[in-house]
């Protein structure tokens, strides 16, 4: 009813949300080759077409790719997608009171799904970042030197440090110039490997 309406004023008043919905959908496609499907998972559909009586293996295969592919829409492991770009919104709002002429879109997409994989990087077997700490060290490393967004990235690596710790039962007890600090080490190359782990490591406060 309302395109019919005004087709001008419905395509101005969904355009953000389109606009929201197409970065998710780029994001989703570049996150679906590394998404792997588990023999447990292979072996749960195939019982499940026997249990259907389904011949052939169309349906297993139909499934499966399915089940990537919402597994890549969805990336709810660790932060996701979503959660990055709530930030930015927030930081968008909060920055545009002072006329900040900053760009906060994103730069590189594929930065930015490197970035929110980085905590769960692994190497033969075995985790690279083992530690909660480590994980949160990967992960605001990677947000700032993949440089994803035009602008604000220290900022959003921040923000975006602070909710991993809260989605992991802990609080990161750090004030903002401890922080900008932080960031700001990173971005000049000052700190990296066990020196990130070993920051957050003594700012984290673990929710009893």
């Amino acid at each position: 009813m309302g395109y019919d309406a005004d087709p001008e004023q419905f395509a101005d008043d969904w355009q953000a949300e389109e606009h929201k919905l197409a970065e998710r959908i780029i994001a989703a496609r570049a996150l679906l080759p590394a998404v792997q499907i588990a023999r447990t998972d292979m072996a749960a559909v195939a019982a499940l077409v026997l249990e259907l009586g389904v011949d052939g293996h169309r349906a297993d295969l139909a499934i499966l790719e399915t089940a990537r592919t919402l597994a890549a829409w969805s990336s709810r492991a660790n932060l996701t997608l979503d959660d990055i770009l709530a930030i930015r919104e927030t930081l968008v709002q909060a920055r545009a009171a002072y006329g900040d002429g900053d760009r906060y879109e994103i730069h590189t997409m594929d930065g930015l799904m490197s970035a929110l994989a980085a905590p769960r990087r692994s190497a033969f077997g075995a985790e690279l970042f083992p530690t909660l700490a480590d994980k949160a060290g990967a992960l605001v490393y990677a947000l700032v030197q993949n440089h994803p967004f035009w602008d604000g990235n220290k900022r959003i690596a921040a923000m975006a440090l602070q909710l991993f710790a809260e989605r992991n039962g802990a609080r990161l007890a750090a004030s903002e110039p401890e922080l900008r600090a932080f960031t700001s080490g990173i971005a000049r190359g000052q700190l990296r490997d066990g020196a990130l782990g070993a920051w957050v490591g003594a700012h984290l406060e673990i929710r009893a």
